[in-house]
């Protein structure tokens, strides 16, 4: 079972390079590594010359930018039997791509498998199971972060990434592409599991505030895409409660971000921002 491992990079040397470390330290070697490489320089051309001896390497530059259309840009490159999203900044443990081919081995019926995601100083991320279990439409919002993400080739022959949504779109939905993608793969009825014993790293914090309103108007436009007005609801109220709470406490980043996003995921949900 081979693994083609779709990788899209800008601006990011020392984290991708943490990365393919993590990649060299794989107990599981069939795998081929997708660089979609979108960075007006030579930046990362040392890296492949170093890491391109370990194992293959397939080095793509696109003249654009976009999270969504380089990934979707990079799947046709892909020649494995089950494909990946990492991030350049994301960590997999040692033994990932060993857990995940014996899942997919293991379930034959299974297309696409969900693993925790956690920081690099180990702590899980907030909403997910502790146990091991079918992905529902509620379960997707909370887990379908992309670098998470391992897929049949069946998945993708029917569902890639939105190119209007997603960092470097060109739109004012700077994020959900990965909430999008999971979610249009259950609609159309594709068998999907999450298992927490298996785990990527990544890194943790709040966003700038900057950038909150356009991570919370991806977010409400995928809402709205999706007719998610029960969960909408839900994320109106958290994040509300959010800023009440940093607010009385005098955590006043925090609150200035969980407001910047609650604008933003109403503007995004009710498409009241001008397309830009």
């Amino acid at each position: 079972m081979r693994f083609s491992l779709v990788l899209a990079t800008v601006g990011r040397t020392k984290e991708l390079e943490r990365f393919l470390y993590s990649l060299q330290s794989q107990t599981y070697r069939d795998f081929e590594l997708i660089i979609v490489d979108q960075n007006v320089d030579g930046r990362i051309a040392p890296l492949i010359d170093q890491f391109g001896v370990s194992f293959p390497i397939i080095h793509l530059k696109t003249p654009y930018k976009g999270a969504s259309r380089a990934r979707n840009f990079g799947l046709r490159y892909a020649k494995g039997d089950i494909i990946a999203f990492p991030d350049d900044d994301c960590v997999y443990s040692p033994e990932l791509l060993w857990g995940v081919s014996r899942f997919f081995n293991n379930n034959p019926n299974e297309e696409m498998l969900i693993v925790k995601a956690k920081s690099l100083e180990g702590h899980d991320f907030p909403m997910q199971p502790r146990t091991a279990d079918r992905v529902s439409f509620w379960m997707m919002w909370h887990l379908s972060i992309t670098w998470v993400l391992f897929v049949r080739r069946s998945v993708i022959q029917q569902v890639t990434f939105d190119e209007q949504i997603g960092p470097g779109a060109g739109t004012p939905w700077g994020s959900g592409e990965d909430t999008d993608f999971g979610l249009r793969a259950l609609k159309m009825g594709f068998r999907i599991w999450y298992d927490p014993n298996l785990w990527v790293a990544h890194p943790e914090g709040p966003l700038p505030v900057g950038k909150a309103r356009i991570y919370g108007r991806g977010s409400g436009y995928v809402l709205r895409k999706h007719g998610a007005w029960g969960k909408f609801a839900w994320v109106i109220v958290r994040r509300g409660a959010g800023v009440l709470l940093y607010t009385l406490t005098g955590r006043r980043e925090e609150a200035m971000w969980r407001w910047e996003a609650l604008k933003g995921t109403m503007q995004g949900f009710f498409r009241i921002c001008a397309r830009k």
